[in-house]
């Protein structure tokens, strides 16, 4: 697994047969200047799920800004939706941060749970791809060559 997007599928895949009201990428209102979408939506529930991916353990600090930002917006008049879980996947297996995360999102109401998976350990680091080079990088490139 190497991005959100694929941890999403696999939510996708485990939640719909037990919630058959589910929304994916549920749509919310705006509010000023900012449209909001969660990740999942269960109107039944009253429950908006926000996943987040962490590849290195600095991650976690970036990630509890992004999750207090949509916490805002994610339940600031957004009926049916009053309460919000916040599921990460932790490719970096960086366990000294999850509780520190974790209790820190805690302390905000209407957050029913904070769930932090980590990869296996038995399972190797994803290899990512190079970055493409843009075309000023590449020519630039050519000129030191």
């Amino acid at each position: 697994m190497t991005s959100e997007r694929e941890i999403q599928n696999i939510l996708w895949l485990m939640l719909r047969p037990v919630f058959h009201d589910l929304v994916e990428e549920e749509t919310l209102r705006r509010l000023g200047h900012s449209t909001y979408r969660a990740d999942f939506g269960i109107p039944s529930l009253a429950l908006l799920i926000e996943v987040k991916y962490a590849r290195k353990a600095a991650d976690f600090k970036t990630l509890e800004k992004e999750i207090y930002d949509d916490y805002i917006g994610y339940l600031a008049g957004n009926s049916p939706y009053r309460q919000m879980t916040v599921f990460i996947y932790d490719e970096s297996t960086s366990v000294q941060e999850h509780d520190t995360t974790r209790n820190a999102l805690l302390k905000l109401p209407n957050i029913t749970d904070v769930i932090i998976v980590s990869r296996p350990s038995h399972i190797p680091k994803p290899k990512r791809s190079p970055r493409r080079r843009s075309r000023n990088q590449e020519a630039d490139g050519a000129r030191d060559a």
